[in-house]
């Protein structure tokens, strides 16, 4: 590199950089990195305002727009980080760390020590704060963010940055500090030993000028820096001191009188000659070049020249310059760079290196018939690896796959480390997507093979995605590896050990998702939401157990929303958390102003997933129960879903049991969905088990849900759990409910979901079914009875939507819709009571006639003939199916005398 700098600052900013930027403080986030460049703008001004010690700049203005321009970047960065960590522990500890900034660098400043020492001091903390800031701070900041935007809780994306920064951070923040702290040394050294040369020049014109060789030789002997003399009109060497010598590797004879193009390699005498003739021609100019010399020996070393002011010699012109060797500079600076570029742990390149690699792709990539791929990899259940064998273990699993890929990759495509176990191959140039999944195909395979690590033998699998990009339609370097990290997730979900390509589709899904995030998000704020009250009761007493809290939206344009319409683009978000805490203090608040009205109701709230999951959750519930203490715990049920326990049971029943503790109560919600097995049930601490409205919606006419009912209530009852059933629509399932032994009921039959203000009146007016008070429930064993009566309807509502149709054979018996008459009989045998005799031959009876009746509909072709048919086939079956309850519940009656 070769550059004449004029003295002072140049106009881009300070002439020498304390602080210099690399594209390793860059966090992938575009704004935060253009205040971090600014704010190492500022400080690079500082310093050199500093050790320059400037009289024409004001050091306390530079320091103030440094502090407040930290300010404006805090407030900024904060904004970012508070869309998604508002009161979480990680975003208030981040804060602290900004308002500790400022205090300290006003601190340093006012203890007006020795105003050098003062400076120096702030220079370091300065120098170490903002590369913490940048490379730890912010980028455990924007990884949480980056997890937390592929769906990831709080949680887990604090631990995976955690992860990710463990496994890279602390070596390379020490090797930039390092680094840094090199650079700053000799960044200031040179500054300072530049003023020394400058006075030394300065010294030694005057004594060349006045022929004070005494004091010339003095000063120009023992200069630790190599210093040379040049006849300007000649451009050769008059003199070199000892120093001079010893850098070149020469006597003082064999440089006196050498050319000066002479002492550098000759393909670099033009380019010296010129720089040589561009410091001649400008009398102010000072020569500072980075080059390289020619030593006595034939070798090669790199060196700084820096030249002053020309100054009248015995015989003309002269001119001084001072050669600096930069071995050491350089070999810093390319450390630095290949750390900015590189992973430590492989060697590969790292994410910076490879965006550089798909910008360049880009560039060179054919307009048609032809992509650029790019693929992630990442090591299915990395984490438990590590967890059983350990770090160091992880780590060489690490880097010998990087070798096996690199060895099978060759040249065909570019391999980087992206950092914990996500690699990315970048394919430049494809023109048949079928060679990308080969090559997938090949590289699991290869990575699938067993390694044997310290006497240990492993197989590992990889799930990949990929995303293509065409010359047509560019995208940005960092989007594609995002996609790309987002299709080898699907294939995570799709059962690992394969690969999948982007779904440009689903993107618009996922985008459509966080509109509606926004969304909600903004209804909070603008108090949209609302919370209606269902009641739960006891239908065979009439008894109001409580009310559940349901969530509705009274959108502005829509009118009011049910959960169905925006609930499932929240659930997986951490802003479910937020809105969670949100419904169940406005629970509590509605709590309190019923108490006052001396209505005491219990409430159900139901909690998210990712809620229960969280360890903060229990300590929330605390707190709000302490801000209301006039509301007791035991009248909050939680109604937790089976599904969102099973995603980690182990923390979730951690979380349900501090609940417990609390004095609430726990209700599995949605039961009969999900996948529960009897042993993870018996570890849930729930009193309350809700079956699932889709099993009440179809027993009506579908039999064969029935005995699934029923096992749902036996084993309830096997654990000593209460049982209360969701979607009772209609006084039948209610009914039918009952006999099933269910008595707590959910539904439309007993209320619709209401504001809180209308609950009052609805508690004063409500009154049970009178057909459902004497409602027994059956015998186990008539159990087909009872599924005789669900047949019977659905046979019944299939023959009612064919009225009107043309008859389609003769007349004759329909066919039997159940297998009453197999139960009838096995109850005939012990029949020893004429009362169930009775019932059992009428029930015969009127089934009999029911089938000969609906035989004769097929023979009807007149219209109002086939109406009147069919009503007598309603009669019939409405009279069976009442002496077919009759029958039941005599049975269940008999069974308790």
């Amino acid at each position: 590199m070769h550059r004449t700098v004029p003295s002072g600052e140049d106009a881009n900013g300070p002439a020498f950089e304390i602080f210099p930027w690399s594209k390793h403080f860059e966090t992938g986030i575009a704004d935060i990195d253009q205040q971090h460049r600014r704010l190492v703008s500022l400080l690079n001004q500082v310093a050199s305002a500093a050790v320059d010690d400037s009289t024409d700049i004001n050091l306390d203005e530079l320091l103030d727009e440094l502090t407040a321009y930290a300010h404006y970047h805090f407030e900024d960065e904060e904004a970012l980080w508070a869309r998604y960590l508002e009161g979480e522990k990680v975003l208030a500890d981040h804060r602290k760390y900004h308002s500790g900034f400022v205090e300290k660098v006003g601190e340093l400043y006012q203890s007006r020590k020795c105003r050098r020492e003062t400076l120096h001091e702030i220079l370091s903390f300065l120098t170490h704060w903002l590369a913490r800031h940048i490379l730890q701070n912010d980028r455990e900041m924007a990884l949480i963010i980056e997890q937390m935007d592929q769906g990831a809780s709080v949680d887990e994306a604090r631990l995976e940055a955690h992860r990710q920064l463990r496994q890279a951070s602390p070596v390379i923040l020490d090797t930039v500090l390092n680094m840094h702290q090199q650079l700053s040394r000799q960044t200031l050294e040179l500054i300072e030993e530049r003023k020394a040369r400058s006075r030394a020049e300065a010294e030694l014109g005057e004594a060349l000028q006045r022929r004070a060789e005494d004091r010339y030789r003095a000063v120009f002997d023992s200069s630790a820096d190599a210093i040379v003399v040049f006849d300007v009109d000649a451009e050769r060497v008059l003199d070199v001191n000892e120093s001079a010598c010893k850098l070149f590797g020469q006597t003082r004879e064999e440089l006196v009188g050498r050319h000066v193009t002479e002492l550098h390699p000759p393909e670099l005498k033009d380019e010296i000659g010129s720089e040589f003739d561009r410091f001649i021609e400008s009398a102010t100019d000072f020569l500072l070049v980075e080059t390289r010399i020619r030593r006595g020996d034939g070798t090669e070393l790199p060196v700084e020249i820096s030249g002053g002011q020309q100054f009248a010699g015995p015989s003309g012109q002269n001119a001084v310059a001072i050669f600096r060797d930069i071995s050491s500079r350089l070999e810093a600076r390319r450390e630095l760079e290949y750390i900015a570029y590189h992973d430590p742990l492989t060697g590969l390149g790292n994410r910076a290196w490879i965006v550089e690699a798909i910008a360049e792709s880009m560039v060179d990539l054919p307009e048609d018939n032809a992509w650029l791929a790019v693929m992630e990899l990442d090591i299915d259940q990395f984490r438990h690896i590590n967890d059983v064998h350990g770090q160091v273990f992880g780590d060489e699993l690490l880097v010998r796959l990087a070798r096996r890929w690199e060895a099978l990759l060759g040249s065909e495509a570019r391999l980087a480390r992206l950092g914990g176990d996500e690699f990315v191959v970048l394919v430049p140039k494809v023109s048949d997507r079928g060679e990308v999944h080969r090559l997938a195909s090949r590289l699991m395979k290869a990575g699938e093979k067993l390694l044997r690590i310290d006497g240990k033998t492993l197989s590992v699998s990889f799930s990949a995605g990929i995303r293509y990009c065409s010359a047509n339609s560019p995208i940005e370097p960092d989007l594609l590896l995002r996609q790309a990290n987002q299709a080898m997730y699907q294939a995570k979900l799709k059962g690992r050990s394969r690969y999948e390509e982007f779904d440009v589709d689903r993107e618009s899904i996922i985008q459509q998702q966080h509109l509606t995030i926004n969304a909600v998000r903004a209804a909070l704020d603008n108090q949209e939401l609302t919370i209606h009250y269902q009641p739960q009761v006891n239908s065979r007493t009439g008894r109001i157990l409580g009310v559940e809290a349901l969530l509705r939206w009274q959108h502005p344009e829509q009118g009011l929303l049910s959960p169905a319409a925006f609930l499932p683009a929240i659930e997986s978000h951490p802003f479910s958390i937020q809105l969670g805490e949100w419904v169940i203090e406005t629970a509590l608040r509605q709590m309190r102003i019923w108490n006052q009205q001396d209505l005491h109701l219990a409430v159900g709230v139901n909690i998210g997933s990712l809620q229960l999951q969280d360890n903060e959750f229990p300590s929330l519930v605390e707190r709000l129960l302490n801000k209301y203490p006039e509301i007791d715990p035991r009248s909050i049920e939680f109604e937790v879903l089976e599904s969102g326990a099973l995603e980690d049971l182990e923390r979730a029943i951690d979380n349900l049991n501090a609940l417990r503790a609390l004095g609430v109560s726990i209700s599995i919600d949605d039961f009969g969905t999900g996948y529960a097995s009897l042993t993870y049930l018996k570890q849930i601490p729930a009193h309350v088990l809700k079956i699932d409205r889709s099993f009440v919606h179809d027993m009506l006419e579908e039999a064969d849900e029935l005995p699934l009912l029923l096992g749902i209530i036996t084993m309830a009852d096997s654990f000593g759990m209460e049982v209360l059933a969701e979607g009772v629509e209609t006084a039948e399932h209610a009914r039918l409910l009952l006999e099933l032994g269910c008595e707590q009921a959910q539904g439309y039959a007993i209320a619709r979901p209401m504001p809180p203000d209308q609950v009052p009146a609805w508690v004063e007016q409500w009154e049970p079914d009178p057909g459902w008070k004497d409602v027994l429930p059956i015998l186990r064993s008539d159990l087909a009875g009872l599924s005789a009566i669900s047949a019977h309807r659905r046979w019944f509502n299939a023959l009612q939507s064919q009225e009107n149709e043309p008859p389609r054979a003769q007349s004759g018996q329909a066919q039997d819709p159940c297998e009453l008459q197999d139960w009838l009989n096995s109850l005939q045998p012990r029949s020893s009571s004429s009362r169930q005799a009775s019932l059992i031959d009428e029930t015969r009876r009127l089934h009999t006639l029911m089938l000969e009746e609906a035989g004769k509909l097929v023979g009807v072709t007149v219209a109002d003939d086939r109406h009147a048919r069919f009503e007598r086939v309603q009669a019939v079956n409405n009279e069976l199916v009442d002496t077919l309850r009759a029958l039941l519940q005599w049975r269940a009656r008999r069974a308790l005398d």
